[in-house]
């Protein structure tokens, strides 16, 4: 009876962890979210992917990879055969394919095929789980232009510099860029806000957190954050301080939000900076409605 009784209760206590392995995410998985009044709904996450505070820099993941690593590098990237003309998966230019493999086909806007990464390459849902995904390009341009966007050097005293995006109180806020902090800050800390820091990037081995001048110097602080979209245009120049970034090399490379917390024109830095799929960015991620 007592044997029984003992294999019954290990086979509840087995059933039970099993339950727990592969039902939905964990609870204290959970990260806060922020309604920052976007008309898509969508809600953005308070803390980068891998981070404990909103301050915190979290992980680096390169696109189409849902694990951090410390080498960032196409030997190691997960869509290729170890090299950048070998792509394997989200590949649109024969040239850059293995053994000239694509599985998207057209150009620019017209296009057909993997654009978006599938929800199994989302570090956002492999990490938090299905109701979470790495944001778009549509993400990313709705937060620019309907939030109220400003600089700070000290977040919250934790002496990390980035962008404070806040909920705009009314129509005349939206789209705002406050690079020099205004005298009298429209808003307020404690008002509904989300925080960016600039947490540079990671190309193989390396990390490099401040934009490189033309003389060798280095000054601002960057971040790069990762869209769920792959590049498929052409270079694109464009004058804002935070833009979506489509780079040098769009056969190879993905959608960046680039943010190079500067009051001058990032386009004198963009060689310098561009970076590929193989690289290790930040992932905010998105809740959709």
């Amino acid at each position: 009876m007592t044997k029984k009784l003992f294999l019954t209760m290990t086979l509840l206590a087995t059933a039970a962890t099993m339950f727990v392995a592969c039902g939905d995410k964990d609870d204290d998985n959970e990260p806060e979210v922020v309604d920052l009044g976007l008309p898509s709904g969508t809600l953005w996450t308070k803390t980068n992917l891998g981070a404990k505070n909103a301050w915190d820099f979290g992980d680096y993941f390169a696109w189409g990879e849902t694990q951090p690593k410390t080498d960032y590098s196409w030997e190691n990237y997960k869509h290729c055969d170890g090299t950048d003309t070998s792509l394997t998966k989200y590949c649109y230019n024969a040239i850059c394919g293995k053994n000239g493999f694509t599985d998207i086909v057209g150009d620019f806007d017209m296009v057909e095929g993997l654009t978006t990464l599938e929800s199994a390459d989302d570090a956002a849902t492999a990490v938090l789980g299905a109701d979470y995904s790495m944001p778009t390009e549509a993400d990313w341009r709705e937060l620019r232009s309907q939030c109220y966007w400003e600089w700070t050097w000290n977040y919250e005293g934790h002496n990390v510099a980035g962008y404070m995006v806040f909920k705009a109180k009314s129509d005349s806020e939206k789209g705002i860029l406050e690079y020099s902090a205004p005298e009298t800050p429209a808003l307020n800390i404690t008002d509904p806000h989300i925080f960016l820091p600039a947490g540079g990037v990671r190309n193989g081995l390396d990390f490099r957190g401040y934009i490189p001048k033309p003389n060798g110097d280095y000054d601002h602080p960057v971040g790069y954050y990762w869209t769920s979209s792959i590049r498929v245009r052409s270079l694109r120049l464009e004058t804002d301080s935070i833009q979506i970034e489509y780079g040098l090399w769009p056969d190879k490379n993905a959608l960046l939000f680039e943010i190079p917390f500067n009051e001058w024109s990032i386009t004198e830095y963009r060689i310098a900076i561009s970076c590929t799929r193989s690289s290790g960015c930040s992932v905010r991620p998105v809740k959709r409605p």
